[in-house]
């Protein structure tokens, strides 16, 4: 009989650790977060069965932290994508330049072409 309930347990046991393994797997494929409590809810078990089976907790944590899964689903990077970002970049700066020094007055003096107090400071005219 007591072989019978020790058989049983171990069983049980072993199906628990599978749906731990499977729930990281899942997780880390999905990018869901991998924290004890996710992979334990996900797993339909206890937090403390982590916590009681050290080597699942530590292939919990080497998950979480661990290189991301690349993912096939995303655009490709093509050397004219990488070249037109610096490219769109330097035509940006080129029109903001024109758009605040094309008007022939300096930034720091403003609209008003007077100078700026600077910090709260007043500027006396005399």
């Amino acid at each position: 009989m007591t072989t019978a309930m020790n058989d049983g347990r171990q069983a049980d046991t072993e199906c628990r650790r599978t749906r731990v393994q499977s729930a990281i797997t899942a997780a880390r494929r999905a990018g869901t977060p991998l924290t004890a409590a996710a992979i334990a809810h996900a797993a339909r078990v206890d937090r403390t069965f982590l916590y009681r089976h050290r080597d699942l907790l530590d292939a919990l944590h080497t998950a979480a932290h661990g290189p991301a899964p690349q993912l096939a689903t995303g655009p490709a990077v093509t050397l004219a994508s990488l070249q037109a970002d610096p490219a769109n970049s330097a035509a940006r700066s080129a029109r903001l330049a024109t758009l605040v020094w094309g008007s022939g007055r300096w930034p720091c003096r403003g609209w008003s072409g007077r100078p700026r107090a600077s910090r709260g400071r007043r500027v006396r005219r005399r």
